[in-house]
Formats: C-alpha cells, structure tokens, sequence
C-alpha cells in the first residue's frame, strides 16, 4: 500500500469506524427482517452478507462479527421475540462474518477496499466469498436442524434433502454479493475516503 492510501481497519478515526458499524448493522436488519419473506421450503435467500463483506474488508473480522451477531439478534428479537434458538440462528452468519474477517485479515494486502475498487484481486475476493457462503449454508442448515428438532417439525427432506439447493443458491448470491460491492469499493475510492488527505497523518 502507498504512502498516499489509508487503511481504514488501521487508521479511521474511532467515531467514524463506530458509526460506519451502525449503519452496517441497520443495513443488515433491514436486508434480514423484511426481505424474511424470501423463503422456500426451507431455503432461505439471504442477501445480508453484503453489509458483512464491506464491514469484512474494511476493518476486519471483530467488527464484522458485531454486525452479524447485533444485525441478526435484532432482527430474530423483532420477528420472533427471544426464543431458545434465538443464538442458534445468529450463529451462521456471524461465522460467515468471521471467516470473511478472517480472510481479508491473512490477505491484508489483496483484499483491500482501495484494491478491490481498482479490479485488483477480484477472483479471490470472489472465491473467498463463495467459500463463506458454502459454510453458511451448511451452518443454516444445522440451525434448521436443531430449531425443527426442538420445535417438533424434522423432516428428513425438509432439512437435508434441500441442502444442495442451500448451497448452490448461497453459492450464486454470494457472487451477486460480491459483485455489488466492488462498484461500493470504486465509489469509496473515487470519493478520497482512502487517501491521507484532511486525516492528519
């Protein structure tokens, strides 16, 4: 990275790293709560990653991990109030945010918003996307699993016998996913948020 680029999981100010992380997490409230409804036999089309790939490359995976979790509790507490599986179904996606975190944390100098909205690296921002969607899916069907167990509804066909389907639409959202947030990177970029201009440093 260039003397005149900036880091902005090293060098935003707190308040604005904060805030930033507040709007992620309403952002993703509102992908998860009233897009609930695209669901089909127990395939869920999810597009809340999107907030959880832009917070992943932008400061890394501790406050990617608040998003989901904060993002995801809220939304199950508004929908179904607080219930024994209520952590269980915050779980995936917070681990898809870990591992998203994690990966744009061991390849800190590709996944980089300024390289990512520059086209640089793209094929592995692509597969690392597509990689964290597969083990969501898997995740949200082991949530599936646990919630019909306790909840008396366990079908063999309704939990597993669409498991492919879960990743193969993860798989292809993830993608759409991706694709839409490098023009995000581009503007950010474009806009001087990653030079050292007016950051006293």
């Amino acid at each position: 990275m260039s003397k005149n680029q900036l880091s902005p999981r090293d060098r935003w100010f707190p308040a604005v790293r904060l805030a930033t992380d507040g709007v992620l997490i309403a952002v993703y409230f509102v992908l998860s709560y009233y897009l609930q409804h695209l669901e089909f036999s127990g395939v869920r089309l999810s597009f809340v990653g999107l907030p959880l790939l832009l917070c992943a490359v932008l400061f890394g995976p501790l406050d990617a991990v608040l998003v989901a979790f904060l993002g995801e509790f809220l939304a199950q507490m508004v929908a179904w109030g607080f219930t024994p599986t209520t952590l269980v179904w915050c779980a995936p996606e917070t681990i898809r945010a870990l591992l998203l975190g994690l990966a744009c944390t061991i390849f800190a100098d590709r996944l980089t918003a300024d390289r990512l909205g520059r086209g640089k690296s793209l094929p592995l921002y692509f597969a690392v996307g597509i990689a964290a969607a597969l083990v969501t899916s898997c995740a949200n069907t082991a949530a599936y699993y646990v919630d019909s167990k306790l909840y008396g509804y366990y079908t063999f066909e309704l939990i597993f016998g669409v498991l492919w389907i879960r990743l193969a639409a993860g798989a292809v959202i993830a993608v759409l996913m991706a694709g839409v947030s490098v023009p995000l990177f581009a503007a950010l970029n474009k806009a001087g948020v990653f030079s050292r201009r007016g950051r006293g440093r």
